[in-house]
């Protein structure tokens, strides 16, 4: 990606409304196919994990094949969690998830990575004081306690990697640049630089690093060069 070197720019007005950046990546900038499938994986995983743990922990009849494959399952999935937290600080590492928010911040990977060693903690729990074959309403709230475990921590890891970002927006220390009316270019200096072609240096840049804030909303940043031969970069 190109960047220019942007002059003194002015910065935005405090107090500007916060408005978060696009979810969905633009061309150019999406992740390729074994980068998603290295986040996804792990989420399909604890998932299969939330409705075995019963199987695992209540119903020792079963058969081996249904205790052993879970417990792989929880297992890799546990070790993704534990590999996200005791490498939170390490912001480049191809394991965290391509997702915005949860993959900028060394706070929102480690609590990321807890959503995973939660859940499971809460469906094996689960399996041990609950009878897998029961549908009583009480057991069915109990069986959604992981899902809700994990989705209450990936919520709050989502919001952690914004926080930074929104804080320099609303107080007003983003930079603002002069945009052309159809947004398609910005005035660095004395001549105007297209947004498809380079995006300014200090420029704030969104926590899934997709998109630059012009001081009014979020403009997509150019795409990424091809380089053969690199399946996992982003």
């Amino acid at each position: 990606m190109t960047e220019v070197g942007a002059r003194v720019r002015p910065s935005s007005p405090p107090g500007i409304g916060w408005t978060r950046s696009p979810w969905r990546a633009p061309p150019g900038r999406r992740p390729t196919v074994p980068r998603l499938l290295l986040s996804a994986v792990p989420v399909g995983l604890v998932a299969s994990a939330w409705n075995a743990w019963p199987l695992v922990a209540g119903s020792p009849g079963e058969p081996l094949a249904w205790r052993i494959i879970p417990l792989v399952f929880s297992g890799i999935a546990l070790a993704y969690g534990v590999a996200l937290v005791s490498t939170s600080r390490r912001l480049r590492m191809p394991l965290r998830p391509v997702w915005q928010g949860a993959g900028t911040d060394s706070a929102a990977i480690a609590l990321y990575g807890l959503a995973f060693i939660a859940s499971i903690a809460v469906g094996y729990a689960r399996g041990l004081i609950a009878n897998p074959a029961s549908a009583v309403p009480a057991e069915m709230m109990l069986w959604c306690a992981a899902p809700v475990v994990f989705c209450v921590f990936s919520g709050i890891s989502v919001t952690l990697g914004q926080r930074g970002v929104k804080r320099l927006i609303v107080s007003g220390r983003a930079p603002s640049y002069v945009m052309s009316q159809d947004g398609q270019s910005w005035l660095d200096g004395d001549d105007w630089t297209s947004v498809y072609l380079a995006a300014p240096r200090d420029a704030v840049r969104s926590p899934d690093g997709n998109y630059w804030w012009t001081g009014r909303w979020w403009a997509a940043l150019p795409s990424r060069p091809r380089r053969s031969g690199r399946l996992w970069s982003r």
